[in-house]
């Protein structure tokens, strides 16, 4: 009889349609899964990088307090040069003064010593 086949033909038709909405549950249940593996690792990159961040600002913040610390000890040896550069200079002027004086008094020696041979001849 060919109701009989009609019947068949519907059974199989749900059944490959039953068949479908699982597979396509299924589907569904992977991509889901794999949306949220996704997001799960995303976000962890996401607090990753945020970490990273705030480390590298927090670096960078000491490597401006060291660079200000850098600064004034440069401008604390820059002041201790020119203290010395002066004081070498005083120094310089003070050798300077003696020498003249050292001269005067070899000048007076040699003046005297030429007194006493003029004196001893006489």
């Amino acid at each position: 009889s060919g109701g009989g086949g009609a019947a068949a033909a519907v059974e199989e038709a749900n059944l490959k349609a039953a068949a479908a909405a699982e597979e396509l549950q299924q589907m569904s249940a992977e991509a889901e899964a794999q949306m949220e593996e996704l997001t799960t690792s995303a976000l962890q990159e996401v607090e990753e990088a945020e970490a990273k961040a705030v480390e590298l600002e927090l670096q960078l913040g000491q490597a401006a307090v060291r660079r200000e610390e850098a600064e004034s000890e440069l401008g604390q040896a820059k002041e201790a040069v020119s203290e010395l550069q002066g004081r070498v200079e005083e120094l310089s002027q003070a050798a300077a003064a003696k020498e003249e004086e050292v001269e005067e008094v070899a000048a007076k020696a040699a003046q005297l010593e030429d007194e006493l041979e003029q004196a001893m001849e006489t």
